[in-house]
């Protein structure tokens, strides 16, 4: 079935396989297609179509008689092979597959579609450290596999010969074993939800990923330049975007894929109102334990998006304390008054956090502070330099980009700017930020608030590459599955 190609393309990907990667996901494709057009009936005119008035007329309109319960499962898992045959064909056409790396620290890496000649800027995402090591065992197990091959075609079955062919076979059959280590692993976790992970577990790894991106970022040259698509900077600004849709798709056929059945108990058809929330719960470590405004407004955004909260079966039986906590939460992510529920709570944990010595205290939300700048080009520029066409500011300009470049550099390395300003944040070890720093307790269980975010090591590589490999779909997209999901009422419209 479409299943077992779609794996067999995704194992032959994460291989290096990329032509018989290609021809697999084309394979999958048409049979998903194949599935869409065979079980997905009308009702015919002499049954029971729909009559809709329009204008002044009535118009006779097919309706839709019988599908697949899946189906829009069916449709994403279509839309990943389209979206994955694109970028085989753009990408690795040209490029050929990237020289291995034995690092496993995320790179920042064309994921989906990052060469797309269409005018929708798709999302640079990190590269999976899963995906990194299955190319390197790869071809590491092909380099040797030749070795192999020609020792083979030298061997006179003489005992030297022999022998080194036998050692040359036990690494080529440790180095299989790695690689199918490691594509279990990849194929074990690729179509689990949030709730397969503890909450904390993914908190954390956000965060991992965030402060790798963030500490790459040189503010007074990624944010000004004129290449921003390809900046560090950038980077943040897409793993942003690309959680916010990922997490939003998450939700959306969360609520169809677990739709309870007639025979299941009362406690299992509550089911799926857990992934709201974990989500919840997650988003409240990043802020509050992690202090990752990126990945925490994020998730709220994706929680509190049209397409999300309008499903209604979602929210069912969702526990008043939640739904309170979110709706604190979600003060974070508005625009009033220049985002400043945002920028006061981004001050508080840099104050919070300023007596721990360098180190990142704090990872903030891009969006605000690139809105920002371009206001002040805009407003305060007094012309243009030379042949550089670098944007010239008056001093109340200049002074007040400095400031938001000194803000973000202090999060991303906590330096003071100035004695004077390191003398008025306080005694190192005050009470009051002793007790800030006190471990989180939720659901009785402690979690310490770590100090430096660029130290929390490379935590789980599994949960790493789930966070990284889920699908990307557009705003549009977004809102054609909602409503396939759940249609629309009467005179109900989503914003695009």
């Amino acid at each position: 079935g479409w299943e077992s190609l779609y794996h067999k393309a995704a194992g032959d990907y994460n291989n290096g396989n990329f032509k018989e990667s290609y021809n697999n996901y084309l394979r999958a494709a048409n049979a998903l297609l194949y599935k869409l057009s065979h079980e997905v009936t009308f009702a015919n005119k002499d049954g029971q179509g729909i009559i809709r008035r329009v204008s002044t007329t009535f118009r006779f309109l097919d309706a839709v008689k019988s599908k697949p319960n899946n189906s829009a499962r069916l449709f994403q898992q279509l839309k990943s092979c389209v979206q994955r045959l694109e970028e085989i064909l753009q990408n690795r056409a040209t490029n050929g597959m990237p020289s291995p790396k034995l690092s496993i620290t995320s790179d920042i890496a064309t994921s989906i579609l990052t060469n797309n000649p269409h005018p929708t800027h798709l999302p640079l995402i990190p590269f999976s450290p899963l995906t990194r090591q299955a190319i390197s065992y790869a071809h590491e197990l092909a380099t040797i596999s030749q070795k192999v091959s020609v020792a083979t075609q030298k061997s006179e079955n003489n005992g030297d010969s022999l022998a080194s062919i036998r050692k040359l076979n036990e690494e080529l059959r440790q180095q299989r074993t790695r690689l199918d280590m490691v594509n279990n692993q990849i194929q074990s976790i690729c179509e689990v939800t949030l709730l397969h992970w503890d909450f904390n577990a993914v908190a954390q790894q956000l965060t991992i990923i965030d402060s790798q991106l963030y500490s790459k970022v040189e503010f007074r040259k990624d944010m000004l330049s004129k290449d921003r698509k390809n900046s560090k900077a950038q980077a943040c600004l897409d793993f942003h975007r690309y959680l916010t849709n990922s997490f939003t798709h998450q939700f959306i056929i969360y609520a169809d894929t677990s739709r309870p059945l007639e025979n299941q108990s009362r406690s299992n058809s509550h089911a799926r109102e857990n992934i709201i929330v974990q989500a919840i719960r997650v988003a409240y470590l990043l802020l509050n334990v992690h202090r990752n405004f990126n990945s925490f407004t994020a998730l709220v955004k994706a929680l509190t998006s049209p397409e999300v909260r309008r499903i209604r079966r979602l929210w069912l039986n969702l526990p008043h304390r939640m739904s309170q906590n979110l709706k604190e939460l979600s003060s974070f992510v508005k625009k009033d008054n220049d985002y400043k529920v945002y920028k006061d709570a981004l001050v508080q944990k840099m104050s919070d956090f300023r007596d721990i010595g360098p180190g990142m205290i704090v990872i903030p939300w891009m969006q605000p502070h690139y809105e920002e700048i371009k206001t002040i080009n805009q407003s305060y520029s007094s012309g243009k330099s030379g042949d550089s066409n670098e944007v010239i500011l008056s001093q109340p300009g200049a002074l007040k980009l400095e400031s938001i470049f000194t803000l973000l550099e202090r999060c991303q390395g906590n330096h003071a700017s100035d004695e004077g300003e390191e003398r008025g944040s306080g005694r190192k070890g005050s009470p009051s930020t002793s007790r800030i720093k006190d471990p989180i307790v939720i659901d009785g269980s402690k979690i310490p608030l770590p100090l430096d975010l660029s130290c929390l090591g490379f935590g789980d590589l599994g949960l790493h590459h789930w966070l990284v490999s889920r699908v990307f779909l557009t705003k549009q997209q977004l809102i054609d599955e909602s409503i396939e999901i759940e249609p629309l009422a009467e005179n109900e419209q989503l914003p695009c």
